[in-house]
């Protein structure tokens, strides 16, 4: 759990680091950079939230935020792939026109997760992330265990946290070949737990 929580930090700290050095060379009237520091700055929220989550047992509640972060993450990583500004302006189109018909009738994101090469164990989150499931954690409420059977039974609050931690690693990957040399220093880290996996 240590190792998940220092992989989310040292993504933000990596987004933090390189977006403070990048300062005005950023131009924000191109829409790859303005998406891809919008997409920055709602990831390092949502693994703040998700951090804080899952430390006082509450995975559950982070899966929402969760599936939010995949969808940054495969997006980031979509539109730095090839044809930058015209993968933006789509997710421009699609921020201010959401058709979630999309993403639900064509798996989307499964497909481009697959695409880009994103880790098994991401790609089987996304999937498990796509319906509504409604999970059980005792201990809430009084009695609660005795109807735990009828529910699923939730990720582990380090598997979510893993999950957390790849994807924001995705995001940084994308930065980087956007602006390459100043999005570095997870590297090792990342690489190791991309390992176990992939």
């Amino acid at each position: 759990m240590n190792e998940t929580i220092a992989l989310m930090a040292r993504a933000k700290a990596s987004i933090d680091n390189g977006l403070s050095r990048l300062g005005k060379d950023m131009d924000f009237q191109n829409p790859v950079d303005s998406v891809l520091v919008v997409f920055a700055s709602r990831a390092v929220a949502s693994s703040n939230a998700i951090a804080l989550l899952i430390s006082h047992g509450h995975e559950i509640e982070a899966l929402p935020i969760l599936n939010a972060l995949s969808i940054l993450s495969v997006w980031s990583r979509w539109i730095m792939e090839k044809d930058s500004e015209d993968r933006a302006n789509e997710a421009l189109s699609q921020i201010s026109k959401p058709d979630w018909v999309i993403y639900w009738q064509k798996d989307l994101l499964s497909e481009r997760a697959a695409h880009l090469n994103f880790e098994s164990a991401l790609r089987q989150m996304i999937i498990e992330l796509k319906p509504l499931r409604f999970y059980s954690k005792t201990g809430s409420v009084p009695w609660d265990h005795l109807s735990e059977k009828y529910f699923f039974r939730p990720p582990a609050a380090s598997t979510v946290g893993e999950a957390a931690g790849l994807f924001m690693t995705h995001i940084v990957e994308a930065l980087e070949v956007r602006w390459k040399g100043y999005f570095t220093g997870l590297e090792e880290v990342a690489n190791r737990q991309r390992r176990q996996k992939a």
